[in-house]
């Protein structure tokens, strides 16, 4: 995680997910990671938009029901 130091207007975060011990029928039990990145620009407290990418390398989870990258935009207004 990252946060830009002067006015912390930017963030960025990339973590890993595990999925440990998945058992996707009586034979097969696996475990897998995925990486995961978010940009997030704030405008004072109010006011902030963000970014972010789920499985960055598209591992192939269809046995999880998770299919592909998970791209992501949104904004936040406090009031």
């Amino acid at each position: 995680m990252w946060t830009e130091p002067i006015k912390k207007e930017w963030n960025i975060t990339a973590w890993n997910k595990w999925y440990t011990d998945f058992q996707y029928d009586s034979d097969t039990v696996y475990s897998v990671n995925t990486f995961n990145f978010t940009v997030t620009k704030r405008w004072g407290d109010k006011y902030r938009v963000f970014a972010g990418i789920d499985n960055v390398f598209n591992k192939d989870l269809s046995d999880m029901g998770y299919y592909g990258r998970l791209w992501r935009v949104g904004a936040e207004m406090k009031f």
